[in-house]
């Protein structure tokens, strides 16, 4: 697992166990009866993941703690996960902001100077639904 930079993360998110039993927040959650275990796995060796949350017996959202999101970290990172194609969603969580790319369309090295898939977060202690686009 990644740098635990935004603490609560998973409850900004409205995520728990309980309400989500298809989440999955490390390798150690997912037993033999895990559809697509094996695909899960590799995401969290490949992408070093916080989590995915998986639909209809389907990886959907890949979710991933960095430090700082720069425009070298995310080329990386989505790529590695575009390539990977476990999941349609990649989300990027930082202190203050939110990233989130798709994994069907490609990679773009420059994709910081086209748009900005960034939703800032207001701080901490505010759900996710207080998130403001940037």
């Amino acid at each position: 697992m990644s740098t635990n930079v935004a603490v609560n993360w998973q409850r900004d998110f409205g995520i728990d166990k309980e309400n989500y039993p298809n989440f999955f927040s490390g390798k150690d959650d997912l037993t033999r009866s895990v559809p697509q275990a094996h695909v899960l796995r590799h995401a969290f060796d490949l992408l070093d993941l916080d989590g995915i949350l998986c639909t209809e017996n389907t990886p959907l959202i890949y979710f991933k703690q960095v430090e700082k999101i720069t425009p070298d970290k995310v080329w990386k990172l989505h790529r590695q996960f575009w390539n990977h194609g476990g999941a349609p969603i990649l989300v990027l969580i930082s202190r203050d902001q939110v990233h989130i790319y798709s994994g069907m369309s490609r990679p773009v090295s420059n994709l910081f100077r086209h748009v900005s898939p960034c939703v800032k977060r207001r701080g901490s202690g505010h759900s996710a639904l207080s998130y403001q686009y940037a």
